[in-house]
């Protein structure tokens, strides 16, 4: 009975957890970081907006 309930509520987070990934906007800061002119920049800044 516990683990049936375990794996529902299981379930249901992950149910929330991929509709909020889906509502996510991703926005690709790296050409605005300080110093990123150079194209063998490695650093990456990425933002995410709900």
């Amino acid at each position: 009975m516990i683990a049936k309930l375990m794996n529902e509520i299981e379930e249901e987070l992950n149910e929330r957890i991929e509709e909020r990934c889906r509502k996510v906007r991703w926005f690709d800061y790296t050409n605005h970081l300080i110093g990123a002119s150079s194209e063998k920049s490695k650093e990456q800044l990425f933002l995410f907006m709900n």
